[in-house]
């Protein structure tokens, strides 16, 4: 595709420019306590990002619907050559529950991504487990995708610059990184050590301030508040709860059946005990 191409200019402003704006508002979200609002975001932007990229070079997106795993390992088998195993660790990171940075690879943290930026979180069913190391990771693994949204075939050997990720000057990331005092600038800038180092060619410094989140998901809490109930009230309220979710909330196969996993266990244990009762 040449850059004049229909395809070129509808892929450009219907995936990327609004995968920047995903993105950028990821980072605004993590950095103000927002956390489920900054993976839903963070996802939506990669999985625009890959497909952008998997399209740009003359690949089909429809089968993978939201599938950000099976996008990424698409992506990595067509752009392997252009793409690290591993993030770049731009200062010398402590240990953390979510892993050290020479400890985990970008596809272990796809994985990650895809769990709490997933559809079945949209109502924290999921819950999370956030690091402020996560953004520094989400910041590369958003550039190092990114980079690769142009025909690799025709284009590929700009990215033997490794600072080289300019696409399109039309979009929100080239703008607000083209023009001083940009309104997106300083969402998209702050905290973001790594960009910092490829925008101004210096060695990126520790600009975060240390935070570790864990928040447990809806089901969870919802089955801990029955709890509380008693001993005599718990169980009938955590059915009730069950039983309600199949009738009056839309969730996806996988969570029905947990969902319904869980009330045979429950109800086969009521059952057990009817019999011993004969």
């Amino acid at each position: 595709m040449t850059e004049q191409d229909p395809k070129t200019v509808f892929i450009r402003t219907s995936l990327i420019r609004t995968a920047d704006h995903n993105y950028i508002l990821s980072r605004h979200a993590f950095l103000r306590g927002m956390t489920l609002d900054g993976f839903w975001m963070a996802a939506h932007a990669a999985e625009k990002y890959l497909k952008a990229s998997l399209l740009l070079n003359g690949r089909d997106t429809r089968f993978f619907a939201h599938d950000l795993v099976a996008l990424w390992k698409a992506h990595a088998s067509m752009a392997d050559g252009f793409m690290p195993d591993r993030f770049v660790e731009p200062w010398k990171a402590s240990k953390t529950s979510l892993d050290a940075w020479g400890d985990q690879t970008i596809s272990q943290f796809v994985e990650y991504l895809a769990r709490f930026g997933s559809p079945d979180n949209r109502y924290q069913l999921v819950g999370y487990l956030y690091d402020s190391i996560v953004l520094q990771k989400i910041d590369q693994l958003i550039f190092f995708i990114r980079r690769t949204c142009r025909p690799l075939a025709e284009e590929g050997q700009v990215l033997r610059d490794g600072r080289a990720w300019r696409i399109w000057d039309r979009l929100p990331l080239e703008e607000c990184t083209s023009k001083e005092g940009h309104e997106l600038q300083s969402f998209f800038i702050e905290a973001n050590p790594f960009w910092a180092s490829i925008l101004t060619a210096q060695p990126a410094a520790t600009p975060y301030r240390k935070k570790f989140v864990f928040q447990a998901g809806s089901l969870q809490i919802a089955i801990a508040a029955a709890r509380e109930l008693g001993p005599d009230r718990a169980k009938p309220a955590v059915i009730d709860l069950l039983q309600w979710l199949l009738r009056h909330v839309r969730l996806s196969r996988a969570n029905q059946g947990k969902v319904r996993r869980a009330l045979r266990r429950l109800t086969a244990a009521d059952d057990k005990g009817s019999d011993a009762d004969r």
